[in-house]
């Protein structure tokens, strides 16, 4: 959780940081410089597929040493990964 909170708090400030200053995201006759915008959002949603993943795969490494049939082990972690999507 701490984590995610962090790059997602990163994130936002640099998503209000993208240009210099801020009203030439949108008006680009304004003098002044935006980093590659297209590289941040390809960053963020590759952290962002990254911590979704790890979420889902949780349950299989909190489930693996317990007592019960291989079955039953891989019916419960299916259950609990539904609750990622």
């Amino acid at each position: 959780m701490f984590i995610s909170a962090g790059y997602s708090l990163g994130q936002a400030c640099s998503f209000a940081y993208l240009c210099s200053p801020m009203e030439r995201y949108w008006n680009s006759s304004i003098p002044g410089s935006c980093i590659n915008s297209v590289l941040a959002f390809v960053v963020t949603a590759g952290l962002n597929v990254g911590a979704d993943i790890a979420v889902l795969l949780l349950p299989i490494w909190l489930l693996r040493d317990l007592r019960m049939a291989l079955r039953q082990k891989i019916a419960l972690v299916l259950l609990f990964m539904t609750g990622g999507l």
